[in-house]
């Protein structure tokens, strides 16, 4: 097909159809030999496959024995001869024009000779050896080693073992570039390299298969789906054949990209789009380009940053050009069938030049005209330092004002930088929070409990929402993201259900009424309970006695009034969508204030690469110290989020009645002292408040305001204490 679209559209007349079969190659790309610095040995890691069964795991143990005592003995000899792979080249007929049908039927014949020649095929079989060993199983004998692949590159070629690797490489069909374009490696590159790679990773996703193979299987939640899909070995032996070797081949492949060395190793499962964006930049020539659509990720995202540095500090990046998928209403797609909260880039790497050259970039294009039309603003590397400490990663923002504002928060104040501290660490981190995810829904499903396999136990409801049994043991709500909100543990209940979807991923629970509200007895009602003595030792392990300040995982910029949403919460188990901080009882209503104020959300929006709030983005939010935050900020916090008994007896702050309006004007009054706090003058503090565009839309329509009224009452806050009255 690629042959047959290059000749409709190169054709000339009474000329032949060119030869191409050397230019045009099929195969994975990712997975091969490199283009330059063939390996001169087979890692030790090509062994150390966690998810091997028994007998893979006993013979990758013995190859990894043997690999590892023959490469003390014998690297260093091999590596300069092996490293200099340069024996093999296109024949020189294949440079000339196509002139004749004759022309192109002596080329034809002169690759054909090319590819069956002894050179050719002892280093195919050598490259493929070397492949094979990443996926190598018990099925196909003893694992081969850096001895036989050696062996394999000096031209003696084990038939057998020969055979078996190119079993093996038959289904992963990789692709060894310095076989397929000798000429390319030889002129150091390609001239350009241009590219809409796919973004996936390599696991066996249960949702992913099943959504194709079996929809009823892919609708159920995690612990029933699995029951469900060990039953197929019973019910549907085929699918669950095929389920088993698509999981297998997708792990092998996980494997080959974190143990090869070809890739920069990153804190999370390999993406190819980081892979093909890293294999973009080896294949391109000093003097050449790179233009990619890829995932805007690559730019602002954490797990590839690693790359990302690599790729500044080398200074190959030339322009980022990043595009929304969805419209800010959602309605319109560029890609039809992306989700429109994806975010891609126009990426380009261009050369690396003696000096130090700008990225030039825009973030936040709603549409591919804007991505076009607007104007790009250049970042030094000076720039991203200041503004991503951490990452080095490129800030989202819609107009160049919102950045100048961002900039100067960041010269006047250092971040959170909580990321990685511990109960017992913590060097930076002003506010002496630490990060804690309590429990993972995936990982520990078995410890909830469902309402009813409580009360058929013999436990029975209390009106503070926990469940008590006779003998005195006590279940515990269980917190989840959708049941919080800002200033708000008590914003969504299950409390009289009645939907169908209780134990689906997207439930739709009613939101507590303003009479609930406003009873401070009422507690809202989870989908499921914890023990309490599972709760505790868990509690105790990574909060001790500290204040538990959560926050709303999800974050939709474009669309959600507010990102940063964060809750004091009763001492209690959450999932990992409510991840919380364990802060000091004495910081965590300022802490809270903080956190649910517009400036602080405002620096995390700029961080902000998808739908979900990581605690790397917080971490790098520039903020005051506990010291430099307005004392008031505290007493108000207190009256916004201690508005139910039982949080009032779990933290020891005093009870403060849930009443609307009131609260209208304390949240205001708080964000006004938090954004003084900041040091904003007026005019910063709107280009901040201006920055929530969704919030103003769903206020000035949804809401039938007719104005942004959060925008004014912050305003109005802000001049009142100007004024000092």
């Amino acid at each position: 097909l690629c042959k047959v679209a290059l000749w409709i559209h190169c054709a000339v007349p009474d000329a032949p159809l060119s030869f191409l079969d050397h230019h045009i190659v099929c195969g994975d790309s990712l997975v091969g030999w490199p283009m330059f610095e063939v390996p001169d040995s087979v890692p030790n890691g090509a062994y150390e496959y966690a998810k091997a069964n028994k007998e893979d795991k006993k013979i990758l143990a013995s190859a990894r024995n043997e690999n590892k005592e023959f490469l003390v003995g014998v690297q260093t000899l091999w590596s300069a001869s092996v490293s200099s792979f340069d024996e093999l080249s296109l024949p020189s007929l294949l440079e000339r024009p196509d002139r004749t049908h004759d022309d192109v039927r002596e080329k034809a014949r002169a690759y054909a000779e090319y590819i069956s020649s002894s050179a050719y095929q002892e280093s195919k079989a050598a490259a493929d050896l070397w492949v094979s060993a990443f996926f190598w199983n018990h099925l196909h004998g003893p694992a081969p080693t850096t001895q036989q692949y050696h062996s394999f590159l000096a031209g003696n070629i084990d038939t057998a073992l020969a055979s078996e690797s190119g079993i093996l490489c038959e289904a992963v069909n990789p692709l060894h570039w310095a076989l397929a374009f000798p000429d390319v490696r030889d002129r150091g590159g390609f001239d350009l390299v241009v590219g809409n790679p796919p973004w996936e990773q390599f696991k066996g996703q249960e949702l992913e298969f099943f959504a194709e193979t079996s929809p009823l299987i892919a609708a159920m939640a995690s612990k029933p789906r699995k029951l469900a899909i060990e039953e197929l070995a019973n019910s549907e032996p085929d699918l669950f054949a095929r389920w088993i070797n698509y999981r297998a081949a997708q792990d092998r492949l996980a494997h080959y990209a974190k143990e090869s060395a070809r890739f920069t190793r990153t804190g999370a499962e390999p993406n190819t789009y980081v892979m093909f964006t890293e294999l973009a930049a080896e294949l391109t020539r000093n003097r050449g380009w790179s233009g990619l659509v890829v995932k805007s990720g690559i730019a602002i995202d954490i797990s590839p940053s690693a790359l990302w540095r690599q790729l500044v500090e080398s200074n190959r990046v030339r322009e980022v050009r990043d595009i929304v998928n969805g419209t800010e209403t959602g309605m319109d797609r560029v890609f039809t069938a992306v989700a429109p909260v994806e975010r891609f880039s126009v990426f380009v790497l261009g050369q690396s030049v003696g000096h130090k050259q700008d990225i030039q970039a825009s973030t936040l294009n709603f549409g591919l005209d804007e991505a076009i039309h607007k104007p790009l603003v250049p970042f030094s590397l000076e720039r991203l330092r200041l503004l991503a400490p951490r990452t080095w990663t490129l800030p989202s923002f819609r107009v160049p004002v919102e950045l100048e504002v961002a900039e100067a928060i960041y010269r006047r104040f250092g971040t959170l930088d909580f990321d990685r501290a511990t109960l017992d660490d913590a060097p930076e981190n002003p506010w002496d929070v630490r990060y804690v995810r309590l429990f993972d829904s995936s990982g520990s499903q078995d410890l909830f409990v469902r309402p009813e396999e409580l009360t058929n136990s013999g436990f029975r409801l209390c009106t503070n929402r926990e469940m008590m049994h006779p003998d005195g043991r006590k279940a515990v709500p269980l917190y989840e993201g959708q049941m919080v909100g800002r200033w708000d543990h008590r914003a969504k209940t299950f409390e009289g259900y009645a939907g169908t979807g209780k134990y689906g991923p997207k439930p739709g629970i009613p939101t507590a009424t303003m009479e609930q509200h406003a009873d401070p007895e009422f507690e809202v009602e989870p989908r499921y309970w914890m023990l309490w003595d599972t709760a505790k030792v868990r509690l105790d392990e990574r909060a001790r006695d500290r204040a538990l300040v959560a926050f709303r995982d999800i974050a939709r910029q474009w669309n959600d009034r507010r990102c940063l949403r964060a809750a004091v919460i009763p001492s209690g188990p959450a999932t990992h969508t409510l991840p919380v901080f364990a802060t000091p009882k004495s910081q965590a209503m300022g802490f809270a204030a903080l956190l649910n104020s517009m400036t602080a959300d405002f620096l995390a929006k700029l961080h902000l690469s998808g739908v979900h709030l990581s605690s790397w983005v917080v971490s790098q939010v520039a903020a005051p110290t506990p010291d430099q935050l307005d004392p008031e900020c505290w007493s108000l916090a207190q009256r916004l989020s201690v508005t139910s008994t039982k949080l009032a007896e779990s933290s020891g702050f005093e009870l403060h009645r849930w009443e609307q309006e009131e609260r209208l004007l304390l949240d205001a009054e708080c964000d006004a002292r938090v954004a003084l706090s900041y040091q904003l003058h007026r005019e910063e503090y709107e280009v901040v408040l201006d920055s929530f565009g969704a919030l103003a839309r769903r206020e000035i329509h949804d809401d039938g305001l007719g104005e942004f009224r959060t925008k004014r009452l912050c305003l109005e806050a802000y001049d009142r204490l100007e004024r000092g009255t």
